[in-house]
């Protein structure tokens, strides 16, 4: 399967996230992105297709993703996408 684009997905209060999950993807080489903000709105129902590479960022705060974040990820389907899970530990 040939990955011909990235989305990166953050919930970001801070900004980390949002800075490590598109470091990850610059990584990759892909270069046709798109970027989904979840950290002050919901962005409704996406669908992301399998031909796409997908990076969830999110932090973690004593051990466990915040609630809102979690509650706003799941408006977000993926088609046998491949996916790159990352918990961001702040301090």
């Amino acid at each position: 399967m040939e990955l011909t684009k990235a989305h990166i997905i953050y919930f970001s209060p801070t900004s980390t996230s949002k800075k490590v999950a598109t470091a990850i993807v610059q990584g990759t080489g892909i270069e046709n992105t798109s970027i989904i903000d979840l950290t002050h709105q919901s962005q409704g129902n996406i669908e992301i297709p399998a031909d796409s590479l997908t990076v969830i960022a999110v932090p973690v705060y004593g051990g466990k993703v915040a609630p809102l974040a979690m509650k706003r990820m799941q408006e977000i389907k993926g088609n046998d996408t491949p996916v790159i899970l990352v918990a961001v530990y702040g301090n």
